[in-house]
This record gives structure tokens, C-alpha cells and sequence, in this order.
């Protein structure tokens, strides 16, 4: 038992570590190109939400964003945009899984490093963060958000504009696949054809440190959260 123990918290320790240093890595590469001028991808407009297909044009971006700890004072922006998330985590013998959403579309078709992340969905200001989060969840995967007791794991900012709040749930979903509603995506852009896609297409369970690897760099800091809220789990 001493034993198992003793392996269980070196894996642990390795996790803490690669997460740091991962999260490290990106905040320099952010500093040292934060004055370079960075050309990004038009974004797609997101349709409030509705059950069957929705309209966007431009490369799909629905699904996992980027997010990166939110630090400013709440409501800094009334423009801000808010999205609410779900984690669901799970003990194995060797280890923790986290379930990861990989999203649908042309452009996230041939992506799978630094292509998953937390299923979520945008929410009103004065919609409560966790009943949001449960319908964006049940919405874009077509499984009910897990009962149980949800662990707060913080605000995270995404950019100037855009903050997520994710909680974070221990429940097997086992391996049901994921029945997504969809939307239309203009492809190629400016063509006026739509082509309908999943938001998401995929989701999959991964150990932490495989998790570090398959997430978007931005939600680095989730898986963060996640390990610092374990580490107060008996």
C-alpha cells in the first residue's frame, strides 16, 4: 500500500509539473509576441442557441476555446462575453481522466493536438453560470449533464472579450458517443453554399498528462484548477 502510494503521488507531482511548465511556456511566447502583430482567422458568428441547425460563415470555431485565468474585477465590461462549462473527471487505477470535446467543422477536421476542450456554451449576465453550463452541455453532446455535486474551479479569460466559468464534476460517462446538434458553416466562405456540421464531433476520455497535450494551449489553466481541486479530495 506504502507503495502504490508513493507512485501515486510522483504521478501526481510529474502532472503538477508539466502543467506548469506548460502554462509558463505559453505566457512567454504571449509576452514576447504580444507587440507583434498577429493575423487571425474571421471568426464565426455564433446564433443564439435553438434545437436543430444554425447558421455561421467562415471557419468553424464552435466548441473549445482558448481560456486563460480571468483576474479583472466581475463585470469590468458589460460587453463581455460569458461561456459556462463542464469537466467531468474520473478515477482509474492508474490514474485521472478528464472528458474532452473535439469540435466539428472543415476546420478542426485534421486537428487533434491542442484541438480539445471543455464542452461549453455561451450564457446571459443574469443566467446562473451551472444551469447554463448543464444545457450547453446536454445541448452540444446529446447527453444529459451528470447529477451529482459540481466543484467550482474558477473564471477563466479567454481574451479581453470573452471569460468561462468551468465546474468540474467526478462522473463515468463511460464511452457514449456524442450526438451533437449542428450548424451551417458558409464553405468556402463567400460562396453562399452552407454545409451543415456538428458542433462537436468527438469526445474522449484522457489522462492528465495526455490531456495536457490534447487541449487547447488557452485551457491549460482548467486542467490546472482540476489538480489543485483534487489535491483537497480525500
Amino acid at each position: 500500500m506504502a507503495l502504490n502510494a508513493t507512485h501515486g503521488n510522483i504521478v501526481f507531482s510529474v502532472i503538477v509539473v508539466t502543467l506548469a511548465v506548460l502554462i509558463l511556456a505559453r505566457r512567454l511566447w504571449t509576452f514576447a509576441n504580444r507587440r507583434l502583430p498577429v493575423p487571425r482567422p474571421a471568426r464565426a458568428r455564433r446564433a443564439p442557441h435553438a434545437a436543430g441547425t444554425s447558421r455561421h460563415a467562415g471557419p468553424h470555431h464552435a466548441g473549445p476555446h482558448h481560456a486563460e485565468p480571468h483576474h479583472g474585477p466581475s463585470g469590468q465590461n458589460d460587453r463581455v462575453k460569458r461561456s459556462a462549462g463542464i469537466l467531468p473527471y474520473r478515477h482509474t487505477d492508474e490514474s485521472v481522466e478528464v472528458w474532452l470535446a473535439h469540435p466539428g467543422g472543415p476546420f478542426w477536421a485534421k486537428k487533434d493536438e491542442r484541438a480539445w476542450g471543455v464542452v461549453k456554451g455561451e450564457y446571459a449576465e443574469d443566467e446562473d453560470p451551472l444551469a447554463a453550463a448543464r444545457r450547453e452541455f446536454a445541448e452540444e453532446t446529446g447527453i444529459p449533464a451528470p447529477d451529482g455535486e459540481y466543484a467550482h474551479l474558477g473564471e477563466f479569460r479567454q481574451s479581453s472579450a470573452k471569460t468561462t466559468v468551468v465546474f468540474a464534476i467526478e462522473h463515468d460517462l463511460g464511452d457514449l458517443a456524442v450526438r451533437s446538434n449542428t450548424v451551417e458553416i458558409e464553405v468556402p466562405r463567400g460562396s453562399g453554399r452552407f454545409v451543415a456540421f456538428p458542433e462537436i464531433d468527438e469526445a474522449r476520455w484522457f489522462d492528465l498528462l495526455t490531456a495536457a497535450d490534447k487541449i487547447h494551449a488557452g485551457q491549460l489553466p482548467v486542467l490546472a484548477a482540476l489538480v489543485e481541486h483534487l489535491k483537497t479530495q480525500p
